[in-house]
């Protein structure tokens, strides 16, 4: 019986090829699809019939890709993808990255030759270049999108949190308990996610009519608990006055209220904190934690529904709008 691996060995070509040219795939030189597709009519190659419902999207695999397995919310990301693929009828298949993007290529790689019915992806570092295998993803049979951090992704077809509007959320939420010098501590000003924040802040400030100066930035090289412990102790050793605090993470927000609660300051009672996440340490910090929920049902929702759809590299990002969560971390300022 003729193989791909034949016709492969015959054109001096590799496997990948012979299978996109008998799939008539574009990504390849129509000459060279040709004399592939007439080697393999001469050589009498018959297409296995159980490989051709994998490459039309019927293995019964949905993929997942991670970058932190041990991230609290990438742990909720498999635990509802999980179950998207179960009332699908699908099996998920989980690949973890830690981080690396060559390890990111392998594991897209793994499951584009699984031809898995939909691909979901959270991917690794800034996005400024498209990711190395993202040219293979596009010819292959399996749907895919990317599930983004809050600050995009260099403009992958995917979904994200919509950052800014969860700044404005948690600003307006200050405001209106009468805090007027509110620190957001994040990233350095120059970053996606840090910009995001502050506009989302200043959102607010217009919306009510109150003035931008409300806001003041400390920035962390190091997003963190330690890095936000250390920003926020020498905030308070510069004696500059503050009511308020919107931290980038919820981490990070722990960070600051271990500062603040070590140098005799009261949370909320003297300062009020705000975190970003909404991850399970908001329910077991002391006081537990007020925070942006980026409410990820709707963006793994939303993601499995762009996938079937059809994506395409300038397929726009899906914004997810965030919900604030109140908890004991903030209240009325009783300094005016």
């Amino acid at each position: 019986m003729v193989t791909i691996k034949d016709i492969a060995h015959a054109a001096g070509v590799s496997q990948s090829t012979v299978s996109l040219a008998l799939n008539q795939k574009s990504v390849v030189n129509p000459q060279t699809r040709q004399r592939i597709q007439a080697l393999a009519e001469q050589m009498g190659y018959v297409p296995n019939t159980f490989a051709r419902g994998f490459a039309q999207g019927r293995s019964g695999i949905a993929g997942l890709v991670l970058s932190d397995s041990g991230h609290a919310q990438q742990s909720r990301l498999f635990t509802l993808c999980n179950q998207a693929a179960a009332d699908a009828g699908l099996r998920l298949l989980v690949r973890c990255s830690m981080g690396d993007a060559a390890n990111e290529v392998q594991c897209v790689d793994d499951l584009i030759a699984l031809q898995a019915h939909y691909i979901l992806i959270v991917p690794v570092g800034s996005g400024d270049a498209p990711p190395a295998y993202m040219q293979r993803l596009e010819a292959s049979a399996s749907a895919y999108a990317f599930m983004l951090g809050g600050a995009g992704h260099g403009g992958l077809p995917g979904v994200l949190c919509d950052t800014r509007l969860g700044a404005k959320l948690a600003t307006e939420h200050l405001l209106g308990l009468q805090h007027r010098r509110i620190c957001l501590l994040s990233a350095p000003a120059e970053s996606t996610p840090a910009t995001l924040l502050m506009q989302g802040a200043h959102d607010a400030c217009d919306a009510l009519a109150l003035p931008r100066r409300c806001i003041g930035a400390l920035e962390v090289t190091t997003p963190g608990f330690a890095a936000a412990y250390q920003a926020t102790r020498m905030l308070l050793e510069s004696r500059v006055d503050f009511t308020a605090m919107l931290v980038e993470h919820d981490a990070m927000a722990l960070g600051a209220i271990q500062a603040l609660q070590q140098s005799g300051r009261n949370v909320p009672g003297d300062v009020s904190v705000c975190g970003f996440g909404n991850s399970d340490i908001c329910d077991m910090a002391t006081p537990p934690l007020t925070s942006i929920d980026a409410n990820l049902p709707a963006l793994t929702h939303a993601a499995i529904e762009l996938a079937a759809a059809g994506t395409a590299p300038d397929t726009p990002p899906v914004l997810i709008p965030p919900r604030l969560v109140t908890r004991q971390s903030t209240q009325l300022c009783r300094r005016i």
